[in-house]
């Protein structure tokens, strides 16, 4: 038996969303967010603070799904408009809930009262929701025969308000895969007939700074996720919410590893990012940044020999560094990088080469990478290429 999915429109207000002061991650959110509960979002819209645009656009909205999202212009402030907005979109007036008043008083410690006073406006026929973690409260009314929300614009206030929702939609299966090692293009290409799209469950794939996510929705994406698995193999480095950092974090305490770090080229990113991790001091003992030759010789013990004669760009120096990470921090993995970052060529290298060396009681390997980007690009990959291989384990 299939299952109807569904139609929801997002509508984010303020003048700061469309000037660009304030980037918008409450559409992106909501859209994860209505996706989960069964709804597929068919329209998303960011619109100014101006009440006839919010009332024409809601009623328009409403025409083309089956439930209404607004975020933004709940505020106490004269360009706060979405109430009157959805009001004046459903023909009502906007009364006073006493309740209301006197909670967002006593909230505020009954500073600025009348202007205060503005977010216990309720639209006739509508529902006030309470605001755990703020003040304004988020509404619900019904526009020709649809469910509008209007939810409050900050962000923790607009995910407690919508966590305490009933949508009435009907959940979908859904999975996560988060993907590293493949552009989008060989990704695509990789799955072919499995992103074929018209059938369920639906798929789609987004890209964000080199990490691909693979939103597996509807009926079947348990067994769809597998075959994913199947082709992908060890690129899939974990579901949901999982970072690349992470899940290095979470790898090396089930094997009871320690990991210690020496970059170059990186410049600290490696050990940033697993730091970043709660609990990384489980697994993590410390690093170095080695950028220059003579730190790499005083702080790793890279053979000043070595450095003569390959200069730092070379597997062997990669190599010495995660050796010397590994001895000077007493940890089971050394992990080292080398290479160029540009923007200008080094010692006959081009921008973007350089090497990744993994040092353990197995041994050490080195890998090459190349490819020119412009310096931040270089820098990241290097970083995420890391991350990935201890993923791939030592």
């Amino acid at each position: 038996m299939s299952v109807t999915v569904r139609r929801a429109a997002i509508l984010t207000v303020g003048d700061e969303l469309l000037a660009g002061r304030t980037i918008n991650t409450n559409a992106a959110w909501l859209g994860d967010e209505l996706g989960r509960h069964g709804y597929n979002v068919v329209r998303a819209e960011t619109i100014p603070d101006d009440e006839e645009e919010i009332a024409r656009t809601i009623c328009r909205l409403a025409d083309a799904a089956d439930l209404v999202v607004v975020t933004g212009g709940l505020g106490p402030t004269q360009d706060d408009l979405t109430r009157e907005g959805l009001a004046r979109a459903a023909g009502v007036a906007l009364r006073e809930d006493r309740g209301l008043l006197t909670q967002i008083a006593e909230r505020t410690q009954h500073r600025a009262q009348e202007r205060n006073a503005r977010m216990a406006l309720v639209p006739v026929g509508g529902a006030a929701f309470e605001n755990p973690v703020g003040t304004a409260p988020g509404l619900r009314l019904t526009v020709a025969g649809t469910p509008v929300y209007a939810l409050p614009g900050p962000p923790a206030e607009l995910r407690a308000v919508f966590a305490g929702l009933d949508l009435g939609g009907a959940p979908r299966s859904r999975r996560i895969l988060r993907v590293y090692g493949p552009h989008e293009a060989e990704l695509a290409e990789t799955l072919g007939e499995l992103l074929a799209r018209g059938g369920e469950p639906e798929m789609g794939v987004t890209a964000r700074g080199s990490i691909l996510t693979v939103s597996i929705t509807g009926a079947g994406a348990d067994e769809r996720a597998a075959a994913v698995r199947a082709r992908l193999g060890d690129h899939v480095f974990g579901e949901d919410e999982d970072t690349l950092p992470g899940v290095v974090v979470a790898t090396l305490r089930e094997r009871g590893q320690s990991v210690a770090v020496a970059e170059s080229l990186t410049g600290g990113a490696i050990a940033d990012a697993i730091v970043s991790v709660p609990g990384a001091s489980d697994v993590f003992c410390g690093g170095v940044v080695a950028y220059t030759a003579k730190a790499k010789y005083d702080l790793l013990g890279v053979p000043q020999e070595l450095l003569d004669e390959a200069g730092t760009v070379d597997p062997r120096v990669a190599q010495a560094m995660a050796n010397g990470a590994r001895a000077r921090f007493d940890a089971d993995i050394g992990v080292a990088t080398t290479g160029v970052a540009g923007p200008d060529p080094h010692s006959g290298r081009k921008v973007g080469d350089g090497y990744i060396a993994i040092a353990s009681a197995a041994g050490t390997r080195v890998i090459e990478r190349t490819g020119a980007a412009p310096r931040p690009i270089v820098r990241r990959r290097f970083t995420l290429d890391a991350l990935w291989v201890l993923c791939r384990g030592a």
